[in-house]
């Protein structure tokens, strides 16, 4: 598929993600907000073309410089830290490597959650002293929400560069 079709599916999954999310209202986090479940969403259905020279992977790395410098200015070290190492990542390998792998968006979603739970129970430890596992039981599905909402966009992505829609002359 091309650009356009992966912009219009990530766009149509992203909107359901949006219109279920919303429905249900069990956001209780920042992470599994409605808006921020449809930008990951989104996201993901372009991330598998980030691995060659494409448009999703030039306006990525534009809203990555923008992302570094915001996240530099608000002192957010550690943030900009995990942020920068994945960003490079899916140079790692060739085209239809490790991004086109199923289990990808699990892997990533997993490591952005392990990273947003490290920071919540640490602020939350030196504010009061709490052990690490004080978090209540909302959060385990707010982050499967959010893994949910990133494998459907990854899923999206792979399923439109399938066979079954690939047109060889428009294929990136």
């Amino acid at each position: 598929m091309n650009f356009k079709a992966h912009v219009t599916g990530g766009a149509i999954s992203s909107s359901f993600v949006f219109i279920t999310t919303s429905l249900l209202g069990i956001s209780f986090l920042e992470i599994s907000h409605p808006l921020v479940l449809t930008c990951v969403c989104f996201f993901m259905s372009l991330f598998p073309d980030f691995d060659t020279a494409s448009i999703p992977q030039r306006w990525f790395y534009r809203i990555a410089i923008i992302s570094f410098i915001f996240l530099y200015s608000a002192q957010e070290y550690q943030v900009l830290a995990v942020f920068a190492i994945l960003s490079i990542t899916p140079l790692l390998h060739k085209h239809r490597g490790w991004t086109h792998w199923k289990i990808t968006p699990v892997v990533i979603s997993a490591t952005i959650i392990l990273f947003y739970d490290y920071q919540i129970n640490l602020d939350s430890f030196i504010r009061s002293k709490l052990s690490m596992g004080h978090i209540a039981n909302n959060t385990f599905m707010n982050y499967l929400i959010f893994v949910l909402s990133a494998t459907i966009g990854h899923y999206t992505h792979l399923i439109l560069d399938s066979k079954f829609f690939r047109n060889s002359a428009d294929h990136h």
